[in-house]
């Protein structure tokens, strides 16, 4: 996540008005990613709306990336195909994430690098809190060593994958 800063200074006046704009990377892609195998969606057409009003547009370059632009905590994104064919609420979580040795901490990371863990938990996102086994967790977390190529593939959150998980999610 980024903050930009606009600061303008309103005629007359010795301070400045300040606006936040915060932004978060949103990846479209067609499955998790792979070292060197490209999966972006590209040209998936956008607009991010807040409170009614439009506050950004475009399209999806080769590698599915959009930099969402997020006022106040919470905003909208619509992919559009003459229509808006989907709506994804996207709020910005200021707390820390869980630590990667707990369940809701490996959820969390997987959810976050695109790994589908399911619909479970308080905000239906899959995030619950609940300790392996599950087959939805058992599969991303293999699929996760899949992908990353050093792991051994067990399906099993050991330390060398709660470290990878925490690498690849950036936290």
């Amino acid at each position: 996540m980024s903050a930009s800063t606009i600061s303008r200074q309103v005629s007359g006046s010795s301070s400045f008005n300040t606006l936040n704009v915060r932004t978060v990377q949103i990846f479209f892609q067609k499955s998790p990613g792979k070292p060197g195998d490209v999966r972006g969606i590209s040209a998936l057409n956008f607009k991010v709306v807040k409170d009614g009003a439009v506050i950004q547009t475009g399209a999806t370059g080769d590698d599915g990336k959009i930099q969402m632009r997020i006022q106040g905590n919470v905003s909208t994104l619509q992919l559009i195909a003459g229509t808006v064919v989907a709506e994804y609420t996207v709020t910005i979580r200021d707390d820390a994430i869980e630590a990667v040795s707990t369940p809701s901490g490996q959820q969390r990371r997987l959810r976050m690098l695109g790994y589908q863990i399911g619909q479970t938990g308080p905000d239906g996102n899959g995030v619950d809190g609940q300790p392996s086994p599950s087959l939805k967790m058992d599969r991303s977390i293999l699929e996760f060593q899949a992908d990353d190529q050093t792991l051994q593939m067990d399906s099993i959150a050991g330390s060398l994958t709660q470290g990878a998980l925490k690498k690849a999610a950036g936290a």
